[in-house]
């Protein structure tokens, strides 16, 4: 449809002006198009990696969003410029962690856009099963069958669940959980490369010992959003 008043005035559609990633990922993020004439330029200690856009307003409301992932890992600033003005510049932080691997998560956050978040730490996957059963009749044919199942197992599901933990956080990203664990719509990427539908069942905020240290870690308890075997007929 056509594009009207914008109702947005935030350049870059997350809630930080920081990025934690790993070593070795691309960043996404989602641009706000509606402002003025836009560059979405990348840089690795002040100089230019590279050039990611260069447009002017979004006419179609299709366009009030651009998704934009940086050719390369190799970067530690995205800065925005619209109607020739910096208008935002986010901070990327390439996180060295060695003992597990990290987790994307990917959720709708309260700009409507799609925010990636990373879970560091320790992960854990389980699977609770579910089932329904009869009693089944013992008689074949006029005989007593003692060699049949008596309680029959049908309709047997599971449910796999998985609890994350990020690491510790800047205090800054207090608003970035917050938004994630009241999002109706996050996926996780699966150790596959598959992307999978996930609802956060329950969330819990972790402060550093030290006060002055100002850190967060975020453990979120969640369960894909598919049953293990579909039962969708």
């Amino acid at each position: 449809g056509v594009l009207t008043t914008p109702s947005v005035t935030q350049t870059i559609l997350r809630s930080t002006d920081t990025i934690y990633k790993p070593e070795g990922e691309q960043v996404n993020i989602g641009v706000n198009l509606t402002l003025s004439t836009t560059l979405v330029r990348t840089y690795k200690d002040e100089v230019l990696v590279q050039t990611l856009f260069s447009g002017g307003v979004a006419t179609d409301s299709s366009d009030i969003i651009r998704y934009f992932t940086t050719s390369t890992a190799d970067i530690d600033t995205v800065l925005i410029t619209q109607g020739g003005v910096d208008r935002q510049t986010i901070n990327v932080v390439d996180v060295c962690e060695h003992k597990y691997t990290p987790v994307r998560v990917t959720f709708v956050n309260k700009f409507g856009a799609m925010e990636d978040v990373w879970f560091f730490k320790a992960s854990k996957e389980a699977l609770t099963t579910k089932n329904e059963k009869y009693t089944a009749n013992l008689i074949a044919v006029g005989t007593y069958a003692t060699n049949r199942r008596q309680n029959v197992i049908y309709d047997k599901n599971g449910t796999q669940t998985i609890t994350l933990n990020s690491g510790y956080y800047d205090e800054s990203y207090n608003e970035v959980f917050k938004q994630l664990s009241l999002s109706e719509s996050v996926w996780l990427k699966a150790s596959d490369g598959q992307i999978q539908p996930i609802n956060i069942k329950s969330s819990s905020l972790q402060y550093k010992t030290k006060l002055n240290d100002k850190l967060i870690n975020y453990t979120i308890d969640a369960e894909y959003a598919s049953s293990t075997i579909n039962n969708v007929r």
